[in-house]
């Protein structure tokens, strides 16, 4: 297939410059999100997804298998390659160069989702650990009675009586 000619391939390179940007709005997305798990600011974490699944769903129209898809290539960095090789033999249009940016992204927003999850994970656990402490301290019995006089926990013997 001569793809130098086909029409679908015209915004192949500005396509590719877009999804690039786009990934790079991505990484400050999750390093807002990292940022406000490292400060315990979990209020902004709400907005923060929000975000990132906007942000997720834009990069899922901008990605370049849709391109590969059509032309009747495999949407898999060896297809996006052989695009590539045809498009743009000699290099001088620098798409090997944007492409291997894109994936050096890619890489960077993975490790820091990983990262964020386990955060957010290990934060879960915490979490789940201390409702468990207060859930078992409401089952004792209260330090308190009715008439606002504290009550002795437990079935030990009264003071003063053998």
């Amino acid at each position: 297939m001569n793809l130098a000619n086909a029409p679908s391939l015209a915004g192949f390179a500005e396509n590719l410059a877009a999804e690039t940007e786009a990934l790079r709005q991505f990484l400050k997305i999750l390093q807002s999100e990292q940022e406000a798990l490292t400060q315990g600011n979990i209020d902004k974490l709400s907005d923060i997804s929000r975000l990132k699944s906007e942000q997720g769903v834009r990069l899922s129209q901008l990605s370049s298998n849709h391109i590969l898809k059509r032309l009747g290539l495999e949407p898999t960095p060896e297809g996006i390659r052989q695009l590539i090789q045809q498009e743009d033999p000699d290099g001088k249009r620098g798409l090997a160069d944007h492409w291997d940016k894109l994936l050096e992204l890619a890489k960077q927003a993975r490790d820091l989702n990983r990262l964020n999850v386990a955060m957010i994970e290990a934060q879960l656990k915490h979490n789940q650990q201390a409702l468990a402490i207060l859930q078992e301290a409401a089952k004792q019995t209260s330090l308190y009675g009715q008439d606002g006089h504290s009550k002795m926990l437990g079935t030990g013997r009264k003071l003063g009586k053998f």
